[in-house]
């Protein structure tokens, strides 16, 4: 994310910078907590924390998606930092990589095969929607 890449001084020795990013496409939240602690406590304090997430996951993928713009102009105006899009035949490049990743990674280890399998068939099913979405930056010429 540039937020992150300006604090880092990525600007400083990397000139180029290329979006979409195939492995971070968005910024999002995670909770990660004993599942056995997590069982034992009351419903309130579950509720309590079910609440919380949600609210921190919708203010960082708010945040994320307010605070680059800036950041990459800056970056572009100010250090001289290209902003490019990776071409189609690039990303689909990306794409048939991370399947082959995806297919070897699934034969060694049941448990990224279940959550490679379960986030390819949402990928799948979320393509309706998604691709209904999309939209240029701007229609006008």
């Amino acid at each position: 994310m540039p937020a992150m890449d300006i604090k880092l001084g990525f600007h400083q020795i990397a000139k180029f910078n290329y979006f979409p990013g195939w492995h971070q496409q968005v910024s999002c939240s995670e909770f990660l907590m004993n599942k056995k602690a997590y069982d034992a406590l009351p419903d309130a304090y579950k509720a309590m924390i079910e609440v919380a997430g949600q609210a921190q996951v919708i203010y960082t993928y708010a945040e994320t998606e307010a605070t680059q713009f800036d950041v990459m102009a800056e970056m572009r105006d100010k250090h001289k930092v290209t902003v490019k899009r990776w071409s189609d035949k690039d990303l689909a490049a990306f794409e048939k990589g991370w399947l082959e990743v995806i297919q070897e990674e699934s034969a060694k280890d049941p448990l990224f095969k279940k959550v490679a399998d379960h986030y390819l068939d949402y990928r799948k099913k979320y393509s309706i929607w998604g691709e209904s979405q999309v939209m240029k930056p701007t229609y006008q010429k």
